[in-house]
């Protein structure tokens, strides 16, 4: 049936509407090509997502249980009280430099909690010296 100015094909509103919801999901199928491989060399890789990996590969994220292993930094400053954290470690021409955060552990007046970045260095990443930069002074 034709109504006045409308050109009837003759497909029924069921077809038309199956076919436009039907044909753009066949196109969008058909153009998309998988991800291309990222190429990260002999590096370890952090997995938090599944950025890294197709999820219907049947690789899955598990996560570890920690282990205690040996003290990286030990606390024997006044201002390391609670806690050394954050840590950031850099290699320098043989030189490793670590910035970290130290937890003081005390409430002071002026302050909700004290907490210091701190500095230290080592040349085997074992044995770690924290000089005395200059920049801020202790409680002064």
């Amino acid at each position: 049936m034709a109504h006045k100015g409308i050109l009837s094909t003759g497909t029924s509103r069921r077809s038309f509407l199956t076919a436009g919801v039907i044909a753009p999901l066949g196109a969008a199928v058909q153009t998309s090509a998988p991800p291309a491989p990222i190429d990260v060399g002999n590096q370890r890789q952090l997995f938090l997502d599944d950025l890294w990996f197709d999820p219907h590969s049947g690789v899955e994220l598990v996560m570890q249980i920690p282990r205690l292993e040996e003290v990286l930094i030990v606390r024997d400053r006044p201002w390391e009280g609670l806690s050394l954290d954050t840590p950031c470690l850099l290699k320098d021409e043989g030189h490793y430099r670590l910035w970290y955060r130290a937890d003081e552990g005390s409430r002071a007046k002026d302050h909700e909690d004290v907490s210091w970045i701190c500095y230290a260095e080592s040349n085997d990443c074992i044995h770690w010296d924290k000089p005395s930069l200059g920049i801020c002074e202790y409680r002064g």
